[in-house]
């Protein structure tokens, strides 16, 4: 499983082998796909539905965000004009018209939800460098 003494020379600056880290954290990563949805099909353990469908996002998203320089597809970008909107929400919390904003990954992991507003940006899957 997670070999820290081999993690410790592939994390040093001499040694620093990116392939490796993102194997391990694919395999884990994985390999926690599996249990979780084990946990959920067993009849000896219990998992509700809810708690199941969320594991599934959070995995998800995770897999989407945080190994996502590795991978092929990039997730893509948000639109000039969806940048402007949410510098408009967060010059409103300045202003003191909001309290906050927050985003999170939308179910499908295609864009962003503002949570108080229920606002979704959609990513633009066009990202060719100009």
């Amino acid at each position: 499983m997670y070999d820290r003494e081999k993690m410790k020379y592939h994390t040093s600056e001499e040694g620093f082998n990116p392939g490796y880290i993102v194997g391990t954290f694919k395999r884990l990563l994985e390999e926690l796909k599996e249990i979780t949805s084990m946990i959920y099909t067993s009849k000896a353990m219990r998992m509700s539905k809810e708690r199941y469908q969320n594991s599934q996002d959070y995995l998800k998203a995770y897999e989407k965000t945080m190994l996502a320089y590795s991978d092929i597809e990039p997730i893509g970008r948000l639109t000039t004009d969806q940048q402007r909107k949410i510098l408009v929400m967060i010059d409103d919390v300045l202003k003191g018209k909001r309290e906050c904003v927050q985003f999170q990954l939308n179910r499908s992991c295609n864009g962003l939800k503002e949570v108080f507003s229920n606002t979704e940006f959609f990513f633009d899957n066009e990202t060719s460098d100009k």
